[in-house]
């Protein structure tokens, strides 16, 4: 969720600085724990994996992983709202930052 409010805002290739940075803010509203920033970057690779982000491999020497959406962003945000009632309050929030940048 965190890329996709990147991408609702406009932004494209997000770090995984600012996108883990987002997580734990999310979380914090949610009032759930978040995970490691290891395990973050776990996941992160698992939606790569998946096809659901596209990576691009940091160089080295302090260049980050950029992730990219690889499916539309109204998409994400409208499958959040019908498969996770938990996360309504965030989801909105998306879907309030969306509705401002198209």
């Amino acid at each position: 969720m965190s890329a996709t409010w990147h991408v609702s805002k406009g932004e494209s290739s997000i770090a995984t600085t600012p996108i883990y940075t987002q997580y734990n803010k999310m979380c914090e509203v949610e009032d759930i724990i978040p995970l490691s920033n290891r395990r973050f970057r776990d996941r992160l690779n698992d939606l790569s994996d998946s096809n659901i982000l596209t990576k691009t491999q940091g160089r080295g020497q302090g260049k980050q992983n950029r992730y990219e959406l690889a499916v539309d962003v109204k998409t994400v945000v409208e499958d959040l709202l019908q498969k996770n009632e938990r996360h309504g309050e965030v989801t909105q929030v998306l879907r309030t930052q969306l509705a401002k940048h198209q």
